[in-house]
């Protein structure tokens, strides 16, 4: 399951219990991995707190030509899906990225035989319009978001994006 956290929308809480409230808020989101999908979805939406953003951290393997689009838009958006692409799709664990980055993207000469693992946080009330969707084992979960809706997404992208781990075809 995804990760969630809260995040100050300003600098400062305008209180001690508003901050108290928002650490609370993010604890139970981080404790909800044994809960099945729909009851994840229901509960983020409740996770906002006034003065705070719950977000939640998603993961995304991307190669080389993507990675330089990221870092072009300073770390802060996702470049637009090709035409042959419907679909984008942020992950929602570390280790299924790093499968597809390690697995299949170093094998892939037009990612310039390298994988990247990148991690970002996501506003996790407008996350929840969409549902998880599983496309093998366990581990690998994932959100479709319609390329036609990749703007929006991007701009409830909070903070950076950033690479967390990198991977190279074997010689």
């Amino acid at each position: 399951m995804p990760m969630a956290s809260t995040v100050p929308l300003a600098v400062a809480a305008s209180s001690a219990t508003e901050t108290t409230e928002a650490i609370r808020v993010g604890e139970r989101a981080q404790n909800l991995e044994s809960e099945d999908v729909s009851e994840l979805a229901a509960k983020r939406a409740s996770a906002v707190h006034t003065g705070w953003v719950a977000t939640t951290n998603l993961y995304r393997p991307v190669g080389q030509p993507e990675l330089d689009l990221i870092a072009a838009s300073d770390w802060r958006r996702f470049p637009p899906r090709l035409d042959w692409q419907p679909i984008f799709y942020p992950v929602t664990n570390e280790p299924y990225a790093t499968r597809i980055a390690r697995d299949w993207n170093t094998k892939d000469d037009e990612n310039g035989n390298v994988g990247y693992v990148l991690r970002f946080e996501v506003d996790t009330d407008y996350l929840a319009q969409f549902d998880i969707q599983q496309v093998g084992d366990d581990e690998c979960l994932e959100y479709w978001i319609p390329a036609e809706q990749l703007d929006t997404f991007n701009e409830h992208i909070v903070g950076e994006i950033e690479v967390v781990s990198e991977w190279r075809a074997q010689s």
